[in-house]
């Protein structure tokens, strides 16, 4: 049945023309990232939006400041890999192999909402609902990645992309409060590799 499902989304990405192409020239990750950051960027600026999710005038302040940041240019782009097992390694997973997957793909983006949740529980609530994500067709993605884009400004964008089976891609972006020493701490991590994604 999970064959099937995902079989049937695969086909229904390529035949509506949601996602992209299977041919991974289509649409770089990279430049799949920037068109995320910028509907994130967009969810932040919008009072409406926001007003939707919550009306904590301290948490709205948060998202305003995050919109009021350009996104357009990042300074670097990273990729990082690995980081999603730090969770896995502090608990006991079963021993089923099909949950494992499972837990690995439900924590491959969560390591961004712990450093987050390091700066207040009212930044992670602004940040939690100014998420965004989507799923396409993608060839060659093996292990999940995020890619972190950080700008001038205190506050970053995180892409994470997740491979499932008939090459499905899930892709969840979200502002993170980071800056290089971030990557310092996440070099410091075995089996976490950081690496600068070139245009």
């Amino acid at each position: 049945m999970k064959k099937m499902i995902l079989s049937a989304m695969a086909l229904f990405l390529l035949v509506t023309g949601c996602g992209a192409n299977a041919n991974t020239s289509a649409v770089s990750l990279y430049d799949r990232g920037l068109k995320m950051a910028q509907v994130v960027d967009k969810m932040a600026e919008d009072d409406a939006y926001l007003a939707l999710f919550s009306t904590n005038d301290e948490l709205k302040q948060i998202a305003q400041e995050i919109g009021s940041q350009d996104y357009t240019t990042p300074k670097t782009v990273y990729a990082i890999t690995g980081a999603g097992d730090m969770m896995l390694k502090m608990a006991d997973l079963p021993k089923d192999e099909t949950l494992q997957r499972v837990i690995e793909q439900k924590t491959s983006s969560a390591w961004t909402t712990q450093v987050n949740s390091l700066q207040g529980t009212v930044l992670l609530a602004a940040t939690s609902i100014l998420l965004y994500d989507e799923s396409f067709v993608y060839e060659g993605l093996k292990v999940p990645t995020t890619y972190l884009y950080l700008y001038d400004g205190v506050y970053g964008v995180t892409v994470t992309y997740i491979p499932y089976e008939q090459n499905v891609v899930r892709a969840i972006a979200s502002f993170i409060k980071a800056d290089e020493s971030l990557l310092d701490m996440l070099k410091q991590i075995p089996n976490v590799t950081v690496d600068v994604v070139e245009k």
